[in-house]
C-alpha cells in the first residue's frame, strides 16, 4: 500500500510528524511518501522515504500517476482536493486538521470548506484536538472522521546534558534536526 502526505512546506511540526509517520508505517509494509509545495530552507531533513517538493501540476500529476497511492492525506489544503481530482487521482483523500489556532479561525476555515470536503474528500483526520472534534461533529455530522494522537518517537527526541553558558547541565536537544 502506498500513502502520500501533502503539506505546504517541510518545516516545523508537520514535517517532523510526517517523518515519524513514514518510519512507523514502514514497519507495516506501508510505503509513505511526502509532497511539499515549496521549500523555504537550505535542506530538508531526511524522511527515510521518497520526498517531493513541487507545486507544478504536471509534476504533481506524474507523482500521483507513478505513486499508485491508495490514500492521500492532505494537511489543511482544501484546494488540493479538486486539484488532485483534476489531475486524475481517483483514490481516497483525507483532510488532516493540524492547528488552525483559535476556535473562531478553525470554524471559519471548516465552514468555508464544506463544499470542497463533501464533494471530494473521503474523511477527516485530526489529533483529538477538542475544539476541532467539536467543530467537525457540528459542521460535518455524518462525514467520516478519524482521530488519534500524533505519533512521537522518544528514541528520536530526548533531553541530553550539554553544557552551555546559561544552563550548565541541561538543554533540549532535538536529535533528528539538522
Amino acid at each position: 500500500m502506498n500513502v502520500l502526505f501533502v503539506f505546504y512546506v517541510p518545516s516545523g511540526g508537520v514535517e517532523t510528524l510526517n517523518r515519524q509517520r513514514c518510519k512507523a508505517l514502514k514497519k507495516y509494509n506501508i510505503n509513505a511518501h511526502c509532497l511539499y509545495y515549496e521549500n523555504r530552507k537550505k535542506s530538508i531533513n531526511d524522511h527515510g522515504t521518497q520526498t517531493f517538493v513541487t507545486n507544478e501540476d504536471h509534476e504533481i500529476k506524474k507523482i500521483l500517476d507513478e505513486g499508485d497511492y491508495s490514500l492521500i492525506v492532505i494537511v489543511s489544503d482544501f484546494q488540493a482536493l479538486p486539484r488532485f481530482r483534476s489531475l486524475g487521482y481517483q483514490g481516497k483523500m483525507i483532510i488532516e486538521i493540524q492547528g488552525y489556532g483559535p476556535k473562531s479561525t478553525a470554524k471559519s476555515a471548516l465552514t468555508d470548506a464544506i463544499p470542497l470536503v463533501t464533494n471530494y474528500a473521503s474523511g477527516f483526520l485530526n489529533p483529538k484536538t477538542p475544539h476541532i472534534v467539536q467543530l467537525l461533529d457540528e459542521l460535518y455530522p455524518s462525514f467520516p472522521k478519524f482521530s488519534f494522537n500524533n505519533c512521537f518517537d522518544t528514541n528520536q527526541f530526548s533531553y541530553k546534558a550539554v553544557p552551555t553558558s546559561h544552563q550548565p547541565n541541561v538543554r533540549m536537544d532535538w536529535a533528528n534536526r539538522r
